[in-house]
């Protein structure tokens, strides 16, 4: 009789202890996961929870506790997996989500290197443009001071011919000059010499 009264207390105890593990299995699952139960498995639980009475025999309350327990299995094998199959699907998008952010910030990062080679490269024609300009300018000036060169010496020897002309003309006309002055004074001895000798001419004639 002890034995039978120790046994109805440790299934009265199993049985309290298994109905709140079902009743807090039955609130996280409705909380949680409810559109992932089936209909079936709720109404199993309806059931169950109406067979949970206390007017059951100890023979029909071990078969209740071990389907409650079964049950309870199930639900968490369900919610386990569910769970699951949650988690992969939010690994899942966490690396779509990833590879997307990784794709987006690395086609401005490819546009701006792009583009940034672009400019680098636009520069470089410009900078060698430049320098080939600057060589023909730099060509063009030697050029142009060879040319004023030449043109300086040659007005040099032009202006130096046209000195020595000049100097020419001068000592002829120098010697054109000292040749009238040669001649009227050859003319004027003549003259004089004429008048003296006419003179003499008259004064002889006159003595005579």
């Amino acid at each position: 009789l002890d034995n039978h009264i120790m046994t109805q207390n440790v299934l009265i105890d199993e049985h309290q202890s298994s109905r709140q593990l079902s009743r807090h299995v039955s609130d996280d699952v409705s909380k949680t996961m409810a559109h992932h139960v089936p209909i079936s498995s709720r109404s199993v639980n309806k059931y169950n929870s109406s067979l949970s009475g206390s007017t059951l025999e100890p023979t029909s309350r071990i078969d209740f506790l071990e389907r409650n327990l079964h049950y309870i299995q199930e639900q968490q094998g369900i919610v386990l997996a569910d769970l699951h199959d949650e988690i992969t699907r939010l690994q899942q998008e966490n690396r779509d989500l990833h590879y997307q952010l990784i794709k987006t910030t690395s086609l401005p990062l490819r546009d701006q290197k792009l583009r940034n080679s672009g400019q680098l490269s636009s520069s470089a024609n410009n900078q060698i443009y430049l320098k080939q300009h600057i060589d023909r300018l730099e060509k063009q000036l030697l050029e142009s001071e060879q040319n004023n060169k030449y043109l300086i010496h040659t007005i040099d020897e032009l202006s130096k011919q046209s000195s020595s002309k000049s100097e020419a003309s001068d000592i002829q006309i120098i010697n054109k000059d000292d040749t009238q002055i040669t001649i009227q004074m050859t003319t004027n001895e003549y003259q004089n010499s004429s008048n003296m000798s006419y003179e003499k001419e008259q004064q002889f004639m006159h003595e005579v």
